[in-house]
């Protein structure tokens, strides 16, 4: 699989694979243990079994749609491609960068695509970790316009514009707009991604245990259900197959977390991951759970 745009450079040689990639215990590293998710998800049983691509995501690239990358020694050679009129913290898109793409070099935790590219896509305003509670129709456009970068498209939403440059394979948005359940133009957004072939990947949320600044989800409860666009979409026609909404799983591995929403009326196109106490990248050079 090529990388949609040829200037997204693969990760560096450096990264370390095992002797034996044929032994799901030589994936087994301190890295791997200190990761907290890795185990769970049997990330060492896949690595070895590999029979298609390169190891680790090698020659994917995955856009992380969030406040924003910092920079890390775990985290090199992504590319940042700011929205306008965004600020990027940088205190959530960290962290979840490194979930999904830590570099496998002996040195801290690896993640699950460890040799995948990145691409980091500001898509949120606020301060907080995206827009949340606070949501309205022009965070919903800078929203949009991150979905039609990242699927490498050119379109305009309000006064908001696409970079294509950034396109991906893959989209990971970690973030919901729980005010805004019946959102046009995320929803052609994510139609015509699908129409791209990207793969969209959506938390569910966190109202589970209706934290505060958790809102009604405006008539799509079933149980507690996703809180709102883009995890709302997955079921939708036009995107149905190419997206994934994802819950958290307990630090055992055993249930929900408490925190986590249910799937509801998405449950066909959705599943649980490891989503407490992961151990992952934080600003500058450090880690944290």
């Amino acid at each position: 699989m090529a990388p949609p745009d040829s200037r997204v450079r693969d990760r560096p040689a450096e990264t370390l694979e095992p002797g034996a990639p044929g032994d799901p215990a030589a994936w087994k590293t301190a890295e791997y243990e200190r990761a907290g998710g890795l185990a769970l998800i049997g990330a060492a049983e896949g690595y070895a079994r590999r029979t298609t691509g390169q190891p680790g995501g090698g020659g994917v690239t995955v856009a992380v749609l969030d406040n924003g990358v910092g920079r890390h020694p775990d985290l090199a050679d992504w590319r940042e491609y700011t929205l306008p009129d965004t600020r990027t913290p940088k205190d959530h898109g960290t962290p979840v960068a490194g979930v999904v793409a830590a570099r496998r070099d002996g040195r801290g935790i690896h993640g699950v695509a460890y040799n995948a590219n990145l691409v980091s896509l500001a898509t949120c305003k606020l301060d907080d970790a995206c827009p949340g509670d606070r949501a309205d129709v022009s965070e919903a456009d800078e929203v949009a316009v991150g979905i039609a970068s990242a699927a490498g498209l050119a379109r305009s939403y309000g006064n908001a514009r696409s970079n294509p440059e950034a396109s991906s394979h893959v989209m990971n948005m970690s973030f919901n707009l729980p005010n805004l359940h019946d959102v046009p133009q995320i929803t052609s957004a994510m139609r015509e991604a699908a129409d791209a072939g990207r793969v969209m990947v959506a938390a569910l949320g966190n109202c589970g245990d209706g934290g505060s600044g958790c809102v009604s989800n405006g008539g799509l409860d079933d149980g507690i259900g996703p809180a709102g666009a883009p995890a709302a979409n997955m079921a939708d026609p036009g995107i149905a197959g190419l997206a994934i909404a994802v819950g958290s799983l307990n630090e055992a591995g055993t249930g929900r977390a408490g925190h986590s929403n249910t799937c509801g009326p998405v449950a066909r196109y959705c599943l649980f991951a490891p989503g407490e106490s992961v151990y992952t990248t934080q600003g500058g050079a450090g880690y944290a759970r």
